[in-house]
Parts: structure tokens; sequence; C-alpha cells
């Protein structure tokens, strides 16, 4: 059984929460999805499955079964009581490409978190327009992870997003994922000899650089619950 909750080289994916992670089949007419169900909650990966959908191969311990753990909406593939599987998603002629850029309203009102489903899988998002009086600042009161957009203490805003090629990546780089669980130190070995940079935050907790991350010589370091996607140019 493969690993997917794991340290990903080179395309900067990772088989955790609400997975979309499209690719290559060989063939012109699928796309292969990895959607799961992570501490056995419903999740739905946002596609297009007008094609048609197929569980290709179960990647959990836990049961794939077709309109029990895992089915299709109108959204895309959804999946439950922890079904991580990989989906072949048939393309349909008629379907769209997804947008270059697209641009997404998320507020938090009476100051209360709120989470925006959007695909944000290789993309990156800006603050487009402040439509608050309450200040958006990126990873404090705003910002993104796997599962979409998040706002909190009253910012809201319109965010960009633009999707990013895997070419934009070098082809020597790597990502890697490093994670405070439980609030405790941990230090994630790495190459730092070029340098990090925080490519994305995956926590609620702020992931603040020389506070609560942080790289050295042995690697990199976080505390305070900060998880992220760190950049490294070995």
């Amino acid at each position: 059984m493969k690993s997917w909750l794991s340290l990903v080289l080179l395309a900067g994916v990772t088989g955790e929460s609400l997975a979309l992670l499209p690719a290559a089949t060989g063939a012109t007419s699928t796309r292969t999805i990895t959607c799961a169900s992570v501490n056995n909650r419903y999740a739905t990966c946002m596609t297009d499955t007008s094609g048609g959908v197929t569980l290709q191969q179960q990647l959990s311990q836990a049961p794939c079964i077709e309109n029990r753990t895992w089915g299709v909406n109108a959204q895309g593939i959804w999946v439950d009581k922890g079904c991580a599987g990989e989906f072949e998603v048939g393309m349909s002629a008629a379907s769209p490409s997804p947008p270059e850029e697209q641009v997404v309203r998320c507020e938090s009102l009476r100051n209360q978190r709120r989470d925006c489903p959007i695909h944000t899988r290789q993309a990156t998002v800006t603050l487009r327009r402040q439509l608050s009086t309450a200040a958006c600042l990126h990873n404090q009161t705003w910002g993104y992870d796997n599962r979409g957009i998040w706002v909190t203490n009253g910012c809201r805003g319109e965010f960009l997003v633009a999707r990013r090629a895997v070419s934009d990546l070098p082809f020597h780089d790597a990502l890697v994922v490093c994670r405070s669980l439980d609030g405790t130190y941990v230090r994630c070995p790495a190459n730092t000899q070029r340098g990090v940079l925080l490519q994305r935050q995956l926590s609620q907790r702020p992931c603040r650089q020389n506070q609560t991350w942080g790289f050295d010589t042995q690697g990199i370091w976080v505390t305070q619950g900060c998880e992220a996607e760190f950049l490294v140019r070995p």
C-alpha cells in the first residue's frame, strides 16, 4: 500500500487532507485524482465528474465502498469514514479548462473563523481587495491551506487564486512538510545550504520565521503548532 501521508519531493504534492491531485495517467481521456477522508471526516474533492468516476486504487486501510464511503456529488468526489483512494475521472469534451486565475470572496462574520473551500493545490493566493475595516493580515487573520482560504477576526476580502504550473518549481527543488504536533518543537532534516522559503502554511497556528519556524545547518525547525510546506533548494 502506498504511503499517502508523506514528505513529497519535487512536485510539491502531499496526499493529506482534502487532496485534489491530478496525475499523469498515460491516456488523454482520463485523469487520476487522490481524495482522502482525514480523521474519518467527510470531505469533498472538487472536480468535474461529468465524464464518470471509478475507484482506481484504495490507499487507506479503511474500506472505500461506492455510495457508502465514497461517491459523487454536485461539487466532485466525496469520501468519508477514513476512505482514501485514487479515482479515475473521465474527461468530458464539454468540460471547461480550470481557470488560470479566479477571484474568491471570503468573509469572517462576527469575528468568527470561516473556511472558504477552493482548490489551492499548485496555486498561489494573494489578497486582491480588503472589504472590511478589520485588518486582513496574511497568516494572522487570513491564509490558505489544502482545504482553501480561511479568514478570522473580522477580515473580509477578495482573494486572487492563480494556478501555478509544476514547471514553475525548479527541477531540483523539494517541498518538505514539517509539523509541530501538539505545539512541540520538531526538527525536520533537510539540506538548507541554499536557504529555505515558507511555501504554504497548513496550520491554523501562525508560522512566523525565527519565531515559530526557522532553519539551521541541520534542517528546518517548527514549534508552537506551526505546520507548513517549505521550499528547499539543495
